[in-house]
């Protein structure tokens, strides 16, 4: 039985059978395919040479980051790969450059956050070497830093595998690389993406309210509860 969704647009979805959810196939402006994030032979100056993507070939000389797989889900200012490396199965997030992001509103999401100054500095400096504006530097440094809070605090979150030092996640510049939850062929579906009967609702939503108390002990609110 599908789960029943509300989308404006079939057109732009795929039902999968196997996972009983919909997959989003819609192409929003600014992502880059697979292919385009690799250089081309010609393209290539050294052996080493891998992506055209800087912050990735910097992952890559790490050896953190061997390859990226494919496409799991593009959004508004990012889009998720699978990637392969040291850890095995990654998730790749890449932002796209300011110039090409959908994202608005961002001062909403900024309120309350403090970054120190000393972390502020390192940062912005760090992100104009990675040709990044300062602002996207610090919001995906944000990001890291809530998500290796959440971790060492024990809510059930994708492990970081960048960080937790400043200077290390300011390197990374704009991929955010996490544990990747799935397989090779397709990643764990959201909860609001499968059906469960009553005894797994019922779990789902103790677990749900039992992350979102742990949230709030952090001083944190998350915008999906």
């Amino acid at each position: 039985m599908k789960h029943k969704i509300n989308y404006e647009f079939e057109d732009d979805y795929d039902y999968n059978e196997e996972f009983g959810r919909y997959k989003d196939r819609r192409k929003p402006k600014g992502r880059r395919s697979v292919k385009n994030l690799k250089l081309t032979d010609d393209k290539k100056l050294s052996s080493i040479d891998e992506f055209d993507d800087p912050n990735l070939q910097e992952l890559y000389e790490q050896g953190i980051l061997t390859e990226i797989i494919r496409e799991i889900k593009s959004g508004k200012e990012a889009t998720v790969y699978l990637a392969d490396g040291q850890y095995g199965l990654m998730a790749a997030k890449i932002y796209r450059d300011e110039a090409t992001r959908a994202f608005s509103k961002d001062q909403i999401y900024k309120a309350g956050r403090h970054i120190s100054h000393q972390n502020r500095k390192k940062i912005t400096n760090l992100a104009s070497k990675n040709q990044m504006k300062a602002e996207q530097g610090l919001w995906i440094y944000h990001e890291y830093k809530t998500i290796w809070e959440f971790y060492k605090a024990g809510i059930r979150v994708p492990k970081p595998l960048i960080g937790p030092s400043v200077h290390d996640i300011a390197k990374a510049g704009r991929v955010v690389l996490m544990e990747y939850i799935g397989n090779k062929e397709e990643a764990a579906p959201r909860l609001s993406d499968v059906s469960l009967d009553k005894d797994e609702a019922q779990d789902a939503w103790q677990q749900t309210f039992a992350i979102l108390k742990q949230v709030l002990k952090l001083g944190k609110v998350h915008g999906d509860f």
